[in-house]
């Protein structure tokens, strides 16, 4: 069986605050508290089904929660007023986690539906399933692209105590992305 166990966990650490909206600091912490919250109910949601068979109803109780998880997700993202640094990013991400949120309610209908252990197999291979891979492998590419792009950020941090860099240089932006797709097994 697989489980999708995706997000894009931004922990941005940055030096300096700007007037009435929020730093980037923040910022990239109630984005990890909404990806930390979907990462602890996807780990509580396989952990009894990990190392057995899974039933129908196991199936349906996981991809159900799985649904949730990503809707509150998304519901999390948009409650947040990103500086403006970050707004382009932000609303990327947010795209991502409606589509993810889409695909996996999808999915979870889809479950409901299934009757019998015989009919799980149709279900990993049917245009619902395919859509949340897909959803899956957008937000690992923009993971992964978003964290190369911040690691150069980050390269700049041996200049951070240079006085003659101005402090829009002297930011240094540290990212922890949870890019992998995580927890495929059982296909």
């Amino acid at each position: 069986m697989r489980i999708v166990v995706v997000a894009a966990c931004l922990v941005l650490v940055v030096a300096g605050c700007g007037g009435g909206e929020l730093t980037l600091t923040e910022y990239a912490e109630q984005v990890e508290e909404s990806t930390t919250a979907l990462y602890r109910t996807l780990d509580e949601l396989t952990l009894d089904v990990a190392f057995e068979a899974p039933t129908v109803e196991d199936v349906q109780d996981v991809y159900g929660g799985a649904a949730t998880a990503f809707n509150r997700l998304h519901e999390g993202l948009e409650a947040i007023d990103p500086p403006a640094d970050v707004d382009e990013l932000h609303t990327a991400a947010l795209a991502l986690a409606a589509d993810l949120a889409v695909a996996g309610d999808a999915f979870a209908r889809l479950t409901e539906d299934v009757e019998s252990e015989d009919e799980m197999g149709r279900l990993f291979s049917s245009p619902e399933a395919l859509a949340i891979d897909a959803a899956q492998d957008k937000i690992v590419t923009f993971c992964l692209d978003r964290q190369a792009e911040f690691d150069a950020t980050a390269d700049r941090e041996r200049f951070a105590d240079t006085p003659w860099i101005p402090p829009d240089m002297q930011e240094v932006v540290l990212v922890a992305f949870g890019c992998e797709a995580q927890g495929s097994g059982g296909d």
